[in-house]
C-alpha cells in the first residue's frame, strides 16, 4: 500500500472507532463503519485530483459524489 491510501486507513480507522467509543455505533458496525468511510475518504481524494488537475474539475467531482451518494459537504474537517 502507499502511504497515502495508509493515510486514508487510518483516517477511516479512527472515524470508526469514534463511533464506537461515542456509542453512536455499535462494536459490531465497526466494520461498515470503516469501510464506508475509507471509501468516501478515496473518493474525495480522487475528486481533489481532478479539480486541481483538470478545467471542468469541480463539475467532475460533483458527478462523482453523486454517483456514489456522497454528500458534497464530508462530515469530516481532516485534512488528506
Amino acid at each position: 500500500m502507499t502511504e497515502k491510501i495508509e493515510v486514508l486507513e487510518q483516517q477511516a480507522n479512527e472515524y470508526a472507532i469514534n463511533l464506537i467509543m461515542n456509542k453512536t455505533l455499535g462494536v459490531g458496525k465497526y466494520h461498515q463503519a470503516f469501510s464506508n468511510k475509507f471509501a468516501e475518504l478515496i473518493i474525495n481524494e480522487s475528486i481533489q485530483v481532478i479539480i486541481e488537475n483538470d478545467y471542468h474539475g469541480t463539475w467532475l467531482g460533483e458527478k462523482i459524489k453523486e454517483h456514489f451518494g456522497i454528500p458534497s459537504e464530508p462530515e469530516y474537517s481532516e485534512s488528506i
